[in-house]
């Protein structure tokens, strides 16, 4: 039990020691413009229940993407 450990240890150093110093976004890279951000959200809920085999209850559905669109507002 203990060589596993020492193998689960020595695994999460060896990565963190590999893993790069520097960071991942070129700081020469030309800013980018946005003239508009269009946001893109799909929200569905089926019910699994004995007699109901993935019922569709529209109105749930309904009611939360609502909430979030005014969530994104």
């Amino acid at each position: 039990m203990k060589s596993k450990h020492f193998l689960l240890i020595f695994i999460i150093i060896f990565l963190t020691a590999c893993a790069p110093k520097y960071p991942y976004l070129n700081p020469d890279a030309a800013e980018a413009e946005f003239d508009h951000i269009l946001v893109v959200f799909d929200y569905l809920h089926f019910v699994d229940d004995v007699g109901k085999l993935l019922d569709y209850p529209e109105d749930k559905n309904q009611q939360q993407i609502e909430v979030l669109k005014n969530i994104i507002k």
